[in-house]
C-alpha cells in the first residue's frame, strides 16, 4: 500500500536540496573575503577613498581593510556645490531666531577639517598613491592643519601631491606657505613625489629650486597664484620633468628652463623673459595673459623651441605694447602644429584675417582650429574682410574648425566668424560651442549654416551638446 505522504516528502525532498544548494552558493559568492589581505590592500587601493570607506560594510573582513589603502585620498570642499544646504539652513536657522551671516559656512568648514583629520589618524599603511585637497570657501583654513595634512603626505611617500586652498571672490595669491624646513623633515621622501600641484599655495623661488633638485622622480610641477615666486629657475638636466605649469604668479620676472625633456609647457602670465636652453621634445604649449601677445609679435624669436609643437594654445590680445596694429609678423613654419587654439581679442579684424589666411601655408599639417572671438565687434564694417583662399588650402589637412564660446547674437560676432572662414580650407566639420547664454538667448543659426554652405559646401555643421571649457 503506498504512502500518502510520499508526494509531499519528495516535494521537501527536493526543497531541501535547493535551500541546500543556495546556502552553498552565498557561501561561495563570499570567495573574495578568502583572499589574502594583500590581495584585498590591491583592491581596494584601486578604490576611489568614499569607495574604499563603502566596503568596511561588506563582513568583519572588510571592517578596517580600506585604512591600509595605498590608493589615492582625496578630499573635495567647495560651499558653492552646497548652496541649497545653504539655503535651507539659513531658513531653519532664521525660523529660531539664531542666524549668523557666517554660521553655515564655520559649521561646513569645521565639519570638513574633522573629517580630513579623521580619516588620516585612521590610515595605517605606510604609502599612498596621491593626497589631494582641494577648498574654495569664504574662510581660510588654520595653517597648523594644512601643514598637519602636508606632513602626511610626505610622510607616506605620496607620488602625488595636490593642494588647492581658494578663496570665494577676488584672491589673487594663496594664504598657506611651503617652506623649506618643512620640506627638509622628509628630504629621504621627496624621491617618491611624481607629481606637485600647488594652487594658491604660496612657495618662493629657493623652495621651488630645492623641489627640483631632491625630487629626482618629478615628472610635473605646476604652480598657479603663488604671489611669492619670484624668479623660476629650473635646473638642468632633469630627464624625469616632462610637464611645466607656470598659472598667474604675477611677481614673476623671469623663467629659465634647462631641463632636457620638457613634453608641455603652459605658461599664462605677464610679458617676461622665458628662455629655454634647449626643448627637442617640446610638443604641447598653451601661453596666456600679456605673455601670449608678446610672443606672437616676437613669434620669430621663439622659432628654434616651438618648430617641433604638436599642439598650442594662444590667447591674442591688443593692447598698447603689442598687437595694436594691422600688420601681422612673419610666422615662423611649424611643419608638426597639428591643433591650435585661439582666443582672440584683436582690435582690428583685418590684422584676424591676414593672420587666418597664413595658417594652411605655415602649418602644413594641421588638422584641428579652435577659436573664440572675446570682444564685441561692430557690424556692417568687415565684408571686406572675406579673403580669397590660397592655393595652399587646396592641399590642407584641416578636418575640424570649433568656435568656441559661441553666442550667436551679435551681428559683429557672426561677420567676424564669415571672415575668418573664407580664409581657411574646407573642414570636414564646423562644430559650435555655445557659450553659458545660448540656452536662454536661443540664437538662430540658420544664417550661420547657410553661409557656412556657400563657403565650405561639403563642410557639415554641428551644435556640441555640451559646454566645452574654454582652454
Amino acid at each position: 500500500m503506498s504512502n500518502p505522504l510520499t508526494p509531499v516528502l519528495k516535494r521537501c525532498d527536493s526543497q531541501m536540496q535547493y535551500c541546500s544548494y543556495q546556502w552553498k552558493c552565498c557561501k561561495s559568492a563570499d570567495r573574495l573575503s578568502d583572499l589574502p589581505n594583500d590581495i584585498l590592500v590591491l583592491i581596494v587601493s584601486r578604490l576611489r577613498l568614499k569607495e574604499a570607506v563603502r566596503t568596511s560594510l561588506l563582513s568583519r573582513r572588510w571592517k578596517n581593510m580600506w585604512t591600509y589603502t595605498a590608493g589615492t585620498l582625496n578630499f573635495h570642499y567647495s560651499e558653492e556645490s552646497s548652496i541649497y544646504e545653504d539655503c535651507l539652513r539659513i531658513y531653519l536657522q532664521s525660523r529660531t531666531k539664531i542666524l549668523d551671516d557666517n554660521g553655515p559656512h564655520i559649521v561646513k568648514m569645521s565639519e570638513f577639517i574633522k573629517l580630513v583629520n579623521h580619516v588620516l589618524s585612521l590610515h595605517q599603511g605606510p604609502t599612498i598613491e596621491e593626497f589631494e585637497v582641494f577648498v574654495k570657501s569664504c574662510g581660510a583654513i588654520s595653517e597648523k592643519y594644512i601643514e598637519k595634512w602636508v606632513e602626511f603626505a610626505l610622510g607616506k611617500r605620496a607620488k602625488r601631491l595636490k593642494l588647492d586652498f581658494s578663496l570665494k571672490g577676488h584672491q589673487m595669491h594663496g594664504y598657506f606657505s611651503i617652506t623649506k624646513p618643512l620640506l627638509r623633515k622628509f628630504k629621504s621622501n621627496l624621491s617618491s613625489l611624481t607629481v606637485l600641484s600647488l594652487k594658491y599655495v604660496e612657495v618662493t623661488s629657493k623652495v621651488i629650486y630645492y623641489v627640483l633638485l631632491k625630487c629626482s622622480a618629478l615628472e610635473e610641477l605646476h604652480v598657479a597664484h603663488a604671489g611669492s615666486l619670484l624668479r623660476l629657475k629650473v635646473p638642468g638636466p632633469l630627464p624625469q620633468l616632462k610637464c611645466l605649469k607656470i598659472i598667474r604668479c604675477d611677481c614673476l620676472n623671469w623663467i629659465q628652463i634647462h631641463a632636457i625633456n620638457i613634453v608641455s609647457f603652459t605658461y599664462h602670465g605677464r610679458d617676461i623673459p622665458v628662455t629655454f636652453k634647449t626643448a627637442p621634445r617640446l610638443v604641447n604649449t598653451s601661453l596666456r595673459g600679456l605673455y601670449a601677445s608678446y610672443f606672437v609679435q616676437n613669434i620669430g624669436k621663439y622659432s628654434s623651441y616651438i618648430q617641433n609643437v604638436e599642439s598650442l594654445v594662444l590667447e591674442i590680445r591688443s593692447s598698447e605694447k603689442y598687437l595694436s596694429d594691422e600688420v601681422v609678423p612673419e610666422l615662423p613654419i611649424l611643419e608638426n602644429l597639428r591643433v591650435l587654439e585661439l582666443d582672440l581679442g584683436i582690435n582690428s579684424v583685418e590684422y584676424i584675417c591676414n593672420f587666418f589666411a597664413a595658417l594652411p601655408r605655415k602649418c602644413p599639417l594641421l588638422t584641428r582650429l579652435s577659436f573664440s572671438i572675446s570682444r564685441e565687434y561692430d557690424a556692417g564694417q568687415y565684408k571686406g574682410c572675406w579673403t580669397k583662399r590660397s592655393s595652399e588650402c587646396l592641399h590642407s589637412q584641416l578636418k575640424v574648425i570649433e568656435l568656441l564660446n559661441f553666442c550667436g547674437r551679435s551681428k559683429g560676432e557672426a561677420e567676424v566668424i564669415y571672415s575668418i572662414l573664407s580664409c581657411l580650407p574646407s573642414p570636414d566639420q564646423v562644430i559650435l560651442h555655445p557659450n553659458l547664454l545660448w540656452e536662454f538667448k536661443k540664437p538662430n543659426i540658420k544664417d550661420l549654416s547657410k553661409k557656412l554652405k556657400m563657403m565650405h559646401p561639403k563642410a557639415e555643421l554641428i551644435k556640441s551638446s555640451c559646454l566645452r571649457p574654454l582652454f
